[in-house]
């Protein structure tokens, strides 16, 4: 969800405390960006055991499948384990499945890997605290999700282990599930010259901009429009609060969508080796200016800007009609029409704001730019942790994937003619084990029962993402970002809220974005450009 504030509350504390004793500075000049350019990245091994419908391609259109593949090859023929016990820390977003001892689906998965694999299951919006405590306390776990840590080099050198040895160049080959991890992915890895971990890979396509195309037909409206102007009749069109129903359920989703037409930065825009963040752009006051306008004309929500709106619910049930969100969604906002058929979902391609193409941004090619460190061990150990995880990684259509993802056939799942899994209500409570968290396969396109969804998101995909606009700070590390950044970049969404509502204006929003530089923007800036500039900019 593009509104989803990645704020780890709690972590702070590892700056005072944590880190204490463990050589501090000296060892942070160990993460330059020299040493890290240094390190040999896994060597990129496609999965070749499944054959997709529709192809994906090296930069980033992921496979699509119209069915699901009647054969499920083995990608990992013996078991990882030797029946030790591992624990895991994650987070979660869903409600908390049953336990190991009431969860077939956890027992089957135990039994595969060949180990008792527990799993510490942290609501997201807790595991920002969940983790500085468990930081301080110093009781680890075997893996442990790290993402928007302070000083997260020198917590990977004093309490993980460097898994380069184990996973550099040619080396990840005894894994070739992980080796099937893309490379970009692996850069989110890589501190103090070392690999520390095993990334959580995402789809280049990253947030895309979904539509009830049933509801912008029945206003007499294309959902596919050709430029800003197109754009905004549509909205206009679909909104008829005598119906209940609104463009957006979010007062962003205007500006994130005309920032697309604009071709504004993906976070930061390299020009040289000198960066200039979005917020300091004129695209963002443009854009800005358009979500104001949108929201004075009630294209929005009128209960935009309440506590825990329930965005997805709205867009399911045609409350609203246009909706950036994650590319996971579309399982969900199908599974949630079931009933209902006239639902008809798309993604809309935006157009240049004068016409022509926009381009999107790409996601982050690991979860919130994050990683799974494992734990200080002996290297057999080591080995054992990353045969679990290549396990974890098995690639859509395996025996694997299918058991994480389906559980059990005929107690989790049943099978359609023509091969489609549809969950059972044991399914739908069980699955929800979130292994996904420790690491996992890159996604591809899937919609059980419905391959023409598949058809429109791998049309979707080809169409914008080789010219998706890239964020030139990946795999780049600012401790300042991580320290200061969930702050201040709060601060300024603040005023970029009251902006939209029209309670201040674009001249308060450019003394906000004063203050942000001030307040430590400008030395996240430099933190990021000092990395750019070693490695001969971007």
């Amino acid at each position: 969800m593009i509104q989803r504030r990645a704020f780890l509350g709690g972590a702070a504390l590892l700056a005072a405390g944590t880190l204490a004793g463990c050589g501090g500075a000296k060892q942070a000049d160990k993460n330059s960006s020299t040493a890290n350019q240094a390190v040999k990245l896994p060597t990129y091994a496609a999965f070749a055991g499944v054959t997709p419908d529709l192809a994906g391609s090296a930069d980033g259109i992921r496979p699509a499948f119209l069915t699901y593949p009647s054969e499920r090859p083995d990608s990992v023929p013996e078991k990882p384990g030797s029946g030790g016990t591992y624990r895991a820390m994650v987070n979660i977003y869903e409600p908390l499945p049953p336990g190991p001892d009431k969860n077939k689906l956890w027992q089957a998965i135990n039994d595969k890997l060949g180990v008792n694999l527990e799993l510490t299951m942290v609501p997201a919006g807790e595991y920002g605290q969940k983790l500085a405590t468990t930081l301080a306390g110093n009781e680890l776990p075997d893996f442990m999700l790290l993402y928007g840590v302070p000083n997260l080099p020198r917590l990977l050198k004093a309490k993980f282990a460097d898994l380069t040895e184990l996973l550099s160049g040619d080396a990840i080959k005894e894994y070739p599930n992980l080796a099937n991890i893309p490379s970009q992915a692996w850069k989110n890895c890589v501190y103090n010259g070392a690999i520390y971990g095993v990334p959580l890979p995402r789809a280049k396509i990253g947030t895309g901009p979904f539509i009830r195309a049933d509801i912008a037909k029945k206003a007499g409206m294309s959902p596919q429009p050709k430029s800003f102007e197109e754009f905004h009749e549509l909205a206009k069109a679909v909104t008829d609060p005598k119906q209940r129903r609104w463009a957006f359920s979010n007062a962003s989703y205007p500006l994130t969508i005309t920032r697309v037409m604009l071709n504004a930065p993906n976070g930061w825009r390299e020009d040289g080796g000198k960066l200039t963040h979005v917020n300091e752009t004129e695209e963002q006051r443009k854009a800005l200016d358009v979500a104001a306008r949108f929201w004075k004309e009630g294209l929005v929500h009128p209960d935009a800007f309440g506590s825990g709106v329930p965005f997805l619910e709205w867009f399911s049930a045609g409350t609203t009609v246009i909706q950036p969100d994650g590319y996971v969604s579309w399982f969900y906002y199908v599974k949630n029409n079931v009933n209902n058929p006239t639902f008809e979902l798309d993604y809309m391609r935006i157009p240049g704001y004068d016409g022509g193409e926009g381009r999107i941004a790409a996601g982050r090619p690991s979860f919130m730019d994050g990683l799974t460190a494992f734990k200080q061990a002996d290297k057999e150990k080591l080995r054992e942790q990353l045969r679990i995880a290549n396990w974890l990684a098995a690639p859509f259509g395996t025996a694997e994937y299918h058991l994480r993802v389906y559980g059990v056939e005929g107690t989790h799942h049943t099978v359609s003619k023509s091969g489609d899994p549809t969950l059972t209500s044991a399914g739908s409570a069980q699955t929800t084990v979130p292994f996904r968290f420790v690491t996992e396969a890159p996604s591809a396109i899937y919609q059980p029962g419905r391959p023409h969804d598949a058809e429109l998101q791998h049309a979707y995909e080809t169409a914008v993402v080789p010219k998706a606009i890239l964020n030139p700070v990946v795999g780049a590390y600012s401790d300042t970002q991580a320290s200061k950044g969930p702050t201040i970049d709060g601060k300024l969404a603040d005023t970029q809220s009251e902006v939209i509502q029209g309670r201040k204006s674009l001249q308060d929003w450019d003394s906000a974005v004063a203050a942000w530089r001030q307040a430590g923007g400008d030395q996240i800036r430099t933190e990021y450009e000092d990395q750019l500039q070693k490695q001969g900019g971007t």
